[in-house]
């Protein structure tokens, strides 16, 4: 099994190759914090901070994930239910990491940072 992530973000750091899915949740996409978002969504590219957008849509599915080292981290997917019933299947099981290329299951979410989050952050 593979969890693919579009860019080497910040979040990822000493994360290692080997993950474990440890919980899957559906949750509304209105509950991420703007700190939720930006942990989740920051990298660095081309000297600069970007943030990747989280598709918006009325759920996301958060999944908690564990390394060797028992570092714990998130990622959101956006909510389908292949994905979901995916995912659900999937806790427990190891993943490899993959950076680069596109993200999800399905390769369905586009590689575009979100000038609003940029905007709400170079404003702090």
């Amino acid at each position: 099994m593979k969890i693919q992530f579009s860019h080497k973000y910040l979040k990822l750091t000493a994360v290692g190759n080997k993950v474990r899915l440890l919980q899957a949740i559906k949750m509304p996409y209105s509950e991420l914090s703007e700190d939720f978002i930006e942990y989740d969504t920051k990298y660095f590219h081309n000297g600069k901070f970007e943030y990747f957008e989280i598709p918006k849509s009325e759920f996301v599915i958060m999944l908690i994930f564990k390394n060797y080292s028992n570092k714990i981290f998130t990622t959101v997917r956006s909510f389908n239910k292949t994905k979901w019933n995916y995912y659900k299947k999937s806790e427990g099981k190891l993943f490899d990491v993959g950076i680069g290329g596109k993200n999800g299951i399905n390769n369905h979410e586009k590689e575009e940072p979100s000038k609003t989050i940029q905007a709400l952050h170079h404003s702090k």
